[in-house]
């Protein structure tokens, strides 16, 4: 679990899990069925299921609205041979709940 603060006001948050029971992985396969300017918040949550984070300002570009987070990382391996794997999806949503951005990375190996 990870809380971010600007000013001292709460800008964010992500809840990160690989263990089975409360596993944040999601499909990066289904990205482009979010459309800018036309999916809705409750669009992309049937899509993907529940974020494991929210956004605000400054954490997204826009002052206003807000993104859902979905946030996964693993590490696999020895401590001699270990191989680290994150991926992050951030979807900003405008005040009327309407995609306005969809951001996208990945690092490491999965």
């Amino acid at each position: 679990m990870a809380y971010y603060f600007y000013n001292d006001i709460l800008a964010g948050y992500e809840f990160v899990s690989s263990w089975a029971e409360d596993n944040t992985d999601f499909d990066a396969k289904k990205i482009n069925a979010i459309v800018k300017g036309k999916s809705t918040k409750a669009e992309v949550i049937q899509l993907l299921g529940k974020p494991s984070g929210f956004y605000v300002y400054p954490m997204i570009k826009s002052q206003s609205g807000e993104a859902a987070a979905y946030v996964y990382s693993d590490a696999k391996g020895t401590a001699f041979n270990m191989k680290f794997f994150r991926k992050v999806l951030v979807v900003t949503f405008d005040a009327g709940d309407i995609t306005s951005d969809v951001e996208f990375s990945s690092l490491g190996v999965e």
